[in-house]
Parts: structure tokens; sequence; C-alpha cells
């Protein structure tokens, strides 16, 4: 392994933040769509 490939940074993970009048709805529609996880139904920020 090259030095230059050992210093990269690997993303395990990506959050998705959505601000609306309805972040729930949309954030079902997007789960749904893309068929990720919605990890926080309960937030309220």
């Amino acid at each position: 392994m090259s030095r230059e490939s050992s210093n990269r940074v690997k993303i395990n993970r990506i959050n998705i933040v959505v601000d609306c009048a309805d972040a729930g709805i949309m954030a079902d529609f997007y789960s749904k769509l893309l068929g990720w996880e919605w990890t926080h139904p309960q937030a309220n920020g």
C-alpha cells in the first residue's frame, strides 16, 4: 500500500438533515424512495 492511499479517510455513514414544514413526511418519503433507514423519527430540532 502506498503512503498516499494509507492516509485516506473512509466514510462509513452519511447523515441527511431535512428542514421543512413537515420533516416527518419528507423523511418517510426519502427513506422509502432510497431504501435508507430513518434513524431519528422522533427527533425535534
